[in-house]
């Protein structure tokens, strides 16, 4: 930026042109790390998305937009509470810096990680009993608590150091991969954990039921028991949890059969045990009734 003086030099007014150095701000570096999936401030947005764009193609009945009002508004109310407290904090803080430090103590709960929707009347959880109201928004009890274990409704965490071993024509190319890399805001993935039996075709059978396109289907074997090719027949990505990231994160035990679907929003959308169980979950999903039809 150029600033112009003038000064009085005798009988003229000489211009004197001084040049103000630029600042310059320090480049950002890059962090080595991918940004979690969904991104905090989209999960508002995809969890909305989602729903819509299932109505608008005439798979959802238009009572799931129901569902985005019922899972938001208890986080929300969760989020306008501590603000308050901390406002009140902040105002209640003596100008000597009494209390100060306490005042802006933030804490890991703000990072909205734990934020949920378990109570939701679209997630189903075999494995551990569902919550029938909005109690925890926030996830805090579960983090004071130190409880790991994934429930439907929760942000799905991510699993890398996957190797692929088997994959379709979506997944070619590629040596390893991660959860994260592998879910999207366009389709609900099945995550299938292999127990060596024939548990795993089965569940892919019955998805057959409902639209090819809105799901993905990715068996996981343990680490070093890879299940034989035979089994495997019509998953779109057959991978080995060779570090046990995926079993750990999931907590799944070795040679136990497991399946969690996940939402386009990063969110468990059910854990189940059965064929029963996924059948189940999509059928309260992608249900629409001959009355709903009308209205699409």
């Amino acid at each position: 930026m150029n600033t112009t003086l003038f000064v009085r030099c005798g009988p003229r007014t000489q211009p004197i042109r001084r040049t103000r150095p630029q600042l310059k701000h320090p480049r950002r570096r890059k962090s080595p790390l991918p940004p979690p999936y969904p991104l905090t401030k989209n999960l508002l947005q995809i969890n909305l998305g989602w729903k819509l764009s299932l109505v608008e193609q005439g798979h959802a009945a238009p009572s799931l937009l129901d569902t985005y009002t019922e899972e938001r508004a208890p986080v929300i109310a969760e989020m306008l509470k501590r603000s308050t407290t901390l406002f009140d904090a902040a105002q209640n803080a003596k100008s000597d810096g009494t209390n100060m430090e306490r005042a802006w103590r933030r804490g890991g709960v703000l990072h909205m990680l734990g934020v949920n929707y378990r109570w939701s009347s679209i997630v189903l959880d075999e494995r551990t009993p569902k919550e029938t109201a909005p109690v925890d928004p926030y996830g805090v009890t579960r983090v004071e608590a130190n409880v790991n274990i994934v429930r439907a409704g929760e942000r799905a965490p991510d699993a890398p150091g996957l190797q692929i071993v088997g994959a379709s024509a979506l997944y070619q190319g590629k040596e390893t991969t991660s959860l994260l890399d592998i879910f999207s805001p366009s389709y609900h993935t099945v995550l299938i954990f292999s127990d060596g039996t024939d548990k795993a075709a089965q569940m892919v059978s019955a998805l057959k039921a409902y639209p090819a396109d809105l799901s993905r289907t990715v068996l996981i074997h343990s680490n070093g028991n890879p299940e034989p090719p035979s089994n495997a027949g019509g998953m779109d990505l057959v991978v080995v949890d060779g570090e046990g990231h995926a079993h750990d994160g999931y907590q799944v035990g070795q040679g136990e059969f497991l399946t969690l679907i996940v939402r386009p929003d990063g969110v468990v959308g059910a854990v189940v045990c059965s064929v029963q169980g996924a059948k189940q979950y999509f059928d309260g999903i992608f249900n629409v009734t001959q009355a709903e039809m009308t209205l699409l």
